[in-house]
């Protein structure tokens, strides 16, 4: 149940905490499908940062590869109702997935 201040919103644009789960590296070319639940639209991902896992601190990058966790952008074919993860999960959580191998590229987790 929601109350009447809830933020809720259908956006096309998103910015995401993302862990980065695929053998393959993210590919910037790539157009991936974005499953919120049952919800699914395409996606075009940009990664904004990574986070160093040794010293916690974020630097700038574009790349992401297995077991990576930073931050990104993503543009979506259809919006897509959400909310920040630490208000409702169940509409902040996401997950990209290949189109091609179907396996599941990445966990994501909606920023407010």
């Amino acid at each position: 149940m929601l109350n009447r201040d809830s933020r809720l919103e259908a956006s096309s644009s998103l910015n995401v905490n993302i862990a980065w789960l695929d053998r393959d590296a993210f590919n910037p070319k790539k157009k991936y499908i974005l499953r919120q639940g049952t919800t699914e639209t395409f996606a075009k991902l940009t990664v904004d940062s990574k986070i160093d896992l040794e010293t916690l601190e974020n630097y700038k990058s574009s790349e992401m590869r297995m077991n990576e966790i930073g931050s990104a952008t993503l543009k979506l074919a259809k919006p897509i109702l959400n909310d920040d993860y630490t208000y409702i999960n169940k509409l902040g959580a996401l997950v990209l997935i290949d189109p091609i191998t179907h396996q599941t590229s990445a966990a994501l987790m909606i920023k407010g």
